[in-house]
């Protein structure tokens, strides 16, 4: 999609409908004829389509009027659906795709990326449809001009057509309500701004309150774009977002507080120029993230607290050179400022807290050019070339990548064989992508990230784009994968470093997803299956041990069927098998000390996880004043109450002198919510 908004053209038309229910145009030719100017309006049954690459594009917002968690609509929530891409859980932070850790996985706005994009436990992400509806997604295959992730890529962006009135939604949910507005300032500048609020503690406070233990919990966003088109082959935007999650955590058997903080802000201004034969862009954003973890215990308190931010100036040339030859070819400049996670002890005779500040440069080039063979077959070749310095350390990772895409009338097939770079590792305690864990960049001691990757995605289309199959196979090879080894109490010591405390290595993940969907009628939906393998070794002692992202199985249905023009029930069905843990073999008591014989690392797993979701939608409109569109959405999460497991530990009775299992179930079980839309 052009970065330019183009203006609608007036002709005259003339518009039928054929016997296989395609709307048909026919433009009348004449050597004099007056122009009229006619609305043709159509809406599409189908929120998300394939391309020939394999990346999925949605329309978040038309998506969010059925799928709903919480009465929050979430492109992000939707994505856990698909083939090889898992949450982990229901506490789960993240995405991993086909195997990779959750900091492989990049999250972009309009460009800029999120280091932590979620809202607690993984319920929804921060990033809101009503502002950034269009998203895209790609799971191996990406050009030489993707940033350094080793991973899947998903960019969120505004809608980029220009505004001639005043265009909005707002929705109230059980948990949260927000509002987004978007109107033009004058004839070439227009103005989005979106907001959203919790008030999850005063609604779902019993549900949220245990035996012993109690949550508490509050959110907010913000967004605010703005875009200014002074002709048509120019287009210049300014973004600024902003969220906040306060999370307390009070558990009076252990006489412990647990209170978590964590924010997002990012702004960027961006410049888009429209060639003859391309486009030119250029962009300069920063991006910050900081978390704060406390706990608190009888005369004891630790607070760990860490920060990332990236400030970067990036662009990108995308020219034809003629009907066979196409370039691609930019640049990126970025500083990366980390606070690594470091303790700050009260109440415990230890040395003074030290906090560390880290800076590091890193620059890249990039070029691919392609070449059409033939009308039915395309290859391309590229390399991204990247420098990178932190302190004494420096390198020059050379990344080059060779793609052929095959159209055919049996589908269209995309195999690419790439290599890729990562300078930032997640590293932390959680296993499922919590905000406490932190970032910290490649040294002499944690190197690089690298992944060479064998990518093979096929996709075709049935009756006319009523049903459509894709098919991905991959293989990835990995050095440098990094995993936290400390634990709490070493947080005690006068002399913790984070990075004393991470384990660097080497890796391999492989698979294949497949979805089959039906896109007409009044019954749609999607069936997909993976089967994924992932693998780590940190020492030749331990070796091969299964990573902590691999789900060996993964089934995903979705069902929506219109009951009429105002009525429409969806559902989903979700099973994995359980999440790889390390048990717990034994244990002993010293005195008053309490010491575990643990297994194998990941050997053992968690029960399977599996879910029903359920929602019916009722929509209406208005046209007395103004046009509206109005949803009432009802939904029930995890419908028949499985209580699915995420976390495992065991627990000390003194008074009976025994240890028990502890399992740590769904954060929701029978969890209902109601939410009103309106759209004008």
């Amino acid at each position: 999609m052009s970065c330019v908004a183009r203006r609608a053209a007036r002709l005259l038309l003339t518009v039928g409908m054929a016997a296989s229910g395609v709307a048909c145009f026919a433009v009348e030719s004449r050597d004099s004829v007056e122009l009229r100017e006619v609305e043709v309006v159509a809406t599409s049954t189908r929120t998300t389509r394939i391309g020939e690459s394999g990346a999925l594009t949605m329309d978040a917002s038309l998506l969010g009027r059925t799928l709903r968690s919480l009465g929050e609509a979430d492109a992000v929530g939707y994505l856990k659906l698909l083939p090889g891409v898992s949450g982990g859980s229901d506490y789960g932070s993240g995405l991993s795709v086909q195997g990779g850790d959750y900091s492989h996985t990049l999250f972009r706005i309009n460009g800029m990326p999120l280091f932590f994009p979620y809202h607690f436990g993984g319920i929804f992400s921060v990033v809101s449809p009503m502002h950034f509806p269009l998203v895209k997604f790609e799971k191996a295959i990406h050009d030489r001009s993707a940033p350094s992730r080793l991973g899947g890529i998903v960019d969120m962006s505004t809608r980029r057509d220009k505004l001639e009135s005043v265009r909005g939604s707002v929705n109230i949910g059980v948990i949260s309500s927000g509002v987004s507005v978007g109107f033009p300032l004058s004839n070439t500048v227009d103005l989005t701004v979106t907001a959203r609020t919790s008030y999850i503690d005063r609604l779902y406070g019993k549900l949220l309150k245990g035996k012993s233990s109690a949550i508490y919990y509050n959110l907010r966003d913000v967004c605010v774009t703005a875009a200014w088109t002074p002709g048509e082959s120019d287009r210049v935007t300014a973004d600024f977002f902003l969220n906040s999650d306060n999370l307390k955590v009070t558990d009076d058997a252990y006489a412990l507080g647990t209170v978590m903080k964590w924010g997002n802000v990012a702004g960027s201004v961006g410049w888009c120029h429209r060639l003859s034969h391309g486009e030119i862009t250029n962009t300069a954003y920063y991006s910050g993230f900081n978390n704060s973890l406390t706990m608190e215990m009888p005369q004891l308190g630790i607070r760990m607290p860490s920060e990332i931010s990236q400030l970067s100036v990036n662009g990108r040339l995308d020219l034809s050179l003629d009907r066979n030859w196409r370039l691609k070819t930019g640049y990126a400049l970025m500083l990366n400022r980390v606070i690594p996670q470091w303790a700050d002890v009260n109440g415990y005779s230890r040395g003074n807290a030290e906090l560390v500040k880290e800076h590091s440069r890193e620059a890249a080039l990039f070029a691919e050019i392609y070449r059409r063979v033939v009308p039915s077959l395309t290859l391309s070749a590229g390399v991204r070339v990247t420098g990178y310095e932190q302190g004494s350390y420096g390198t020059v990772l050379a990344d080059p990548s060779v793609t052929a895409s095959l159209s055919r009338p049996w589908g269209d097939l995309m195999m690419q064989v790439a290599s890729y770079s990562q300078t930032l590792h997640q590293v932390g305690f959680s296993e499922i992508g919590m905000s406490s864990n932190f970032w910290i960049g490649s040294d002499g001691s944690l190197p690089v990230q690298r992944a060479l990757s064998a990518a093979v995605n096929y996709n075709r289309s049935f009756l006319d784009g009523r049903y459509t199959m894709s098919v991905d196979l991959y293989y990835k090879r990995l050095r440098g994968c990094s995993e936290y080894d400390g634990i709490i109490l070493g947080l005690l010591d006068g002399n913790y470093q984070s990075r004393d405390n991470i384990l660097s290595g080497k890796g391999y993940n492989y698979g294949a997803d497949i979805m089959v969907s039906k896109n007409f009628g009044k019954l749609t939906g999607s069936a997909g299956y993976a089967y994924g393998i992932a693998r780590r070794m940190f020492d030749d002692k331990t070796g091969w041990v299964t990573a902590s992202s691999e789900l060996r199985h993964s089934v995903n249905l979705w069902i929506r069927y219109n009951l009429s023009t105002h009525w429409s029930l969806s559902s989903v069905f979700t099973y994995t098998t359980g999440r790889p843990v390390t048990p717990i073999k034994a244990f002993y008591m010293v005195g008053e000390n309490v010491f575990m014989d643990y297994g194998r690392r990941n050997s053992g797993n968690l029960p399977a996880y599996h879910r029903l979701d359920l929602s019916a939608t009722y929509s209406w409109t208005t046209r007395k004043w103004l046009s509206l569109r109005h949803f009432i959405n009802l939904s029930l999460l995890n419908a028949y109450g499985h209580r699915n497991v995420d976390i495992v530990g065991f627990n000390y009775d003194s008074d009976d002198n025994l240890f028990y299992r502890k399992e740590v179930t769904s954060l929701y079980r029978f969890m209902p919510s109601v939410s009103y839309s309106v759209e004008f």
